[in-house]
């Protein structure tokens, strides 16, 4: 489903609260509920309940496919790669 909507819609390839947004929605849509019918406190108990994944499973699954995929990556992936050698660099130097 991650990957999906990475390929559909683009700005979730640089928006976590986005993706996580969209996937919980599609995810309502297959409880056969409406996410723009239901409160916040329906919305969390359903959270609580696992019926719902969580953010960083989300997050996580879409570090992976990025990370293995060229064709998900958002044009912040290579900004963050930049910042992860410098960082392992720095620490080698300590």
């Amino acid at each position: 489903m991650v990957y999906s909507v990475l390929m559909e819609d683009i700005r979730t390839r640089d928006d976590d609260n986005l993706l996580c947004v969209i996937i919980w929605s599609r995810l309502y849509k297959k409880l056969g509920l409406d996410v723009r019918e239901e409160k916040a406190y329906d919305f969390l108990l359903t959270y609580l309940n696992n019926k719902l994944v969580s953010a960083d499973t989300i997050t996580r699954a879409r570090r992976k496919l990025q990370e293995e995929n060229i064709l998900v990556r958002g044009a912040k992936y290579a900004e963050r790669q930049r910042k992860q050698a410098a960082v392992i660099s720095q620490l080698q130097n300590l």
